[in-house]
């Protein structure tokens, strides 16, 4: 399985001495989220082959699912205080020199911002991981960003890298890491119940797509009857895609 920096990476890298033991990962959040579940399921991959984990976000319920060695590092990531801002870039670098950091993973732009200043003075190799930038009008800022802090930059789909080559982030400076799925969790219990359900878990906003799920589960519905799709989430594109499902005919299944 690879996740967001990729396990196979990390391990070769043992071998030629450039990256060593200790990762950490900056989040704005541990709750529920792709990001989050990326690195709950990277962190302990790493940590049973022997690697210090730390997780430095504002908190959540994803903590309680943690290997007990992972360390946690509570700080206000998305905190739009210049104070705050400063002072997490501050705490940051502390860390990374008390516990001997040798690898950043930023989870997000402003992520990158507050992990620059230990991966500069301290020469910590800084990937960044992009899942995707919610609001178009930094995508120019944020590919300037890309082209100039990071050693490299992960992206988690195409789709969102391509947005960013297009705003004018060097396509030779990142890489497309799709997020691991262990499928030893997924089992079909018989042939005839293959394709009762289909569900969909997310946040209802665009970039997530949950619109193209309903159009092809449209396509299907006629030919499976007793198919159904259950969407889990919450979010500002609801009303639309409750449309959706109207004008499709689908709004019963």
């Amino acid at each position: 399985m690879k996740g967001l920096i990729g396990e196979d990476n990390l391990v070769d890298s043992d071998k030629n001495n450039f990256l060593k033991k200790h990762v950490l990962f900056v989040l704005s959040s541990f709750d529920v989220g792709g990001a989050e579940i990326d690195v709950l399921k990277l962190a302990t991959i790493l940590v049973n082959k022997g690697y210090e984990v730390t997780i430095a976000s504002k908190g959540g319920n994803l903590e309680k699912r943690l290997p007990p060695n992972v360390r946690i590092l509570h700080l206000n990531v998305v905190s739009k205080n210049l104070g705050v801002f400063i002072l997490n870039k501050l705490r940051i670098l502390s860390y990374c020199i008390a516990n001997q950091v040798t690898l950043l993973n930023p989870q997000s732009i402003k992520g990158i911002l507050i992990s620059v200043l230990a991966a500069k003075l301290l020469k910590i190799p800084l990937v960044a991981t992009i899942h995707n930038l919610y609001d178009a009008k930094w995508l120019v800022e944020s590919a300037f960003l890309l082209n100039r802090i990071p050693n490299i930059t992960l992206f988690v789909s195409e789709y969102e890298r391509q947005r960013l080559i297009k705003a004018g982030m060097r396509p030779e400076l990142s890489r497309v890491m799709y997020s691991g799925i262990d499928l030893k969790n997924f089992a079909i219990k018989s042939e005839s119940c293959r394709y009762e359900k289909i569900g969909i878990i997310g946040r209802l906003s665009k970039e997530k797509g949950v619109d193209f799920g309903i159009q092809a589960f449209a396509k299907i519905a006629g030919q499976y009857p007793e198919t159904k799709l259950m969407i889990v989430g919450d979010g500002r594109e609801r009303q639309h895609l409750l449309t959706l499902t109207r004008k499709l005919g689908v709004e019963r299944q």
